[in-house]
């Protein structure tokens, strides 16, 4: 069992995670991430939101348009949270699509995990594309 007071910057983590999911899916499409803060989190928080992140990424790739695919991840604080959004320039979520009736066991995944760590996670509007943003709670100050 992790010990609850261990921390991680899970910001520190962000490129190599993405580096290792474009090259692991042989250049389906580019990666780029920008982390814009320190974000702290409990270990089993970094856990959750290293298997959230991938299974975003793996999604955006899965279901996203032709050769030109890109996918931006974003990592940053947002007051006592860490957010942590993902957003591609393919065809967007179905019409009608909702993350908490959503069926695939990943997604059924990702809202356990998250809902586990206290965080939310929700569908910003966007002009083209899919986007996510996923809000955990920072570890508190010690």
């Amino acid at each position: 069992r992790m010990d609850q007071r261990e921390e991680v910057d899970f910001g520190r983590f962000v490129p190599a995670l993405c580096e290792a999911l474009a090259e692991g899916n042989a250049g389906r499409a580019r990666v780029s991430c920008e982390v814009v803060d320190a974000a702290p989190v409990p270990a089993s928080t970094a856990v959750a939101l290293a298997l959230t992140l991938n299974e975003l990424v793996t999604n955006s790739m899965k279901h996203g348009a032709g050769a030109d695919l890109c996918i931006r991840v974003q990592c940053r604080r947002a007051g006592d949270r860490l957010a942590l959004c993902v957003q591609d320039n393919g065809p967007g979520f179905p019409a009608g699509f909702e993350i908490a009736t959503a069926r695939s066991f990943g997604m059924k995944m990702v809202r356990s995990v998250i809902a586990q760590t206290g965080g939310s996670l929700m569908i910003l509007p966007s002009d083209e594309g899919a986007r996510l943003e996923i809000l955990v709670p920072l570890a508190p100050e010690s």
